[in-house]
C-alpha cells in the first residue's frame, strides 16, 4: 500500500476502527489537488525556461552571424559543432 494512502487510511480512522470514507475522500481529494497544483507550476516552470534558452539561442545565432571576425565556413562548422554537441544531450532543437 502507498505510504500516502496508508496515512491518510489512518487518518480517516475512527477509534472504533470504522473508515469514514467523507474523511478519506477529502484527504484523498486534497491530495490529487495538490499534485495537480505542483503539476501546472512545473510546466509553468519548464514552458518559461525553454522560452528564455529558444530567445537567449536567438540572440547567440545573431551575434554569431553578424560577428565580422568569423568567416562563414567558421561559422558553420562552429555551428554545427555545438549543435553536434546539444544533440548528444537531447537538447537541440535546431536542424543541423
Amino acid at each position: 500500500m502507498h505510504q500516502l494512502f496508508a496515512h491518510q487510511r489512518a487518518k480517516a480512522t475512527k477509534p472504533d476502527g470504522e473508515v469514514d470514507l467523507d474523511v478519506l475522500g477529502k484527504l484523498v481529494t486534497a491530495a490529487y489537488e495538490q499534485t495537480e497544483r505542483d503539476h501546472s507550476r512545473t510546466e509553468r516552470s519548464i514552458g518559461l525556461m525553454v522560452d528564455e534558452l529558444d530567445q537567449l539561442n536567438r540572440t547567440l545565432e545573431v551575434q554569431v552571424a553578424s560577428a565580422p571576425s568569423l568567416s562563414a565556413t567558421a561559422r558553420n562548422s562552429c555551428a554545427s559543432r555545438i549543435c553536434a554537441s546539444m544533440a548528444r544531450s537531447t537538447i537541440c532543437r535546431r536542424r543541423c
